[in-house]
């Protein structure tokens, strides 16, 4: 085969059309590359920054609704403590997980008391290291008794 011929055989490869996968791959391989993106983004948003949540029960009434759809975000608490008032989501401790709850079920609670404060329900009222807090968030006062000081007075009367 002479040089010219091979010039040739290469210009008529160069001629012939492409076949319609591979204009179809060049045409949607930016579209795919957006969508794996995408995807990539939500998952990594949804795993450290923020999640989606539904309210499954009364317990925060009237706070928060049953089906209410809030947005956790979770980085807040890596760099500071939760305080008194905030609104938490957490997993069941394993106490509550023997009795059948599953680790995806998530609690959403409202944090009363911090490490090394006193909790106790009794009366009608929580207090907080024995002193009564007004709880303008609840829908009801508690009907039952809790916490050291309300064990310690049910013992001695």
């Amino acid at each position: 085969m002479t040089s010219e011929n091979k010039n040739l055989d290469a210009g008529a490869a160069e001629s012939l059309p492409e076949p319609w996968w591979q204009k179809a791959w060049k045409s949607q391989r930016e579209n795919l590359q957006i969508v794996v993106i995408a995807l990539s983004l939500a998952i990594l948003i949804r795993a450290l920054v923020a999640e989606p949540r539904f309210i499954p029960s009364d317990s925060m009434i009237p706070t928060l609704h049953v089906g209410d759809r809030v947005v956790v975000e979770k980085i807040s608490y890596y760099l500071q403590p939760p305080a008194t008032g905030d609104i938490v989501v957490f997993v069941p401790p394993d106490n509550l997980q023997e009795q059948g709850f599953t680790k995806d079920q998530a609690f959403i609670k409202r944090v009363i008391g911090l490490p090394g404060q006193t909790v106790a329900v009794k009366q009608g009222l929580v207090y907080l290291n024995d002193k009564p807090i007004v709880e303008k968030y609840i829908a009801q006062p508690p009907n039952y008794r809790w916490g050291p000081s309300a064990f310690q007075k049910i013992n001695t009367s």
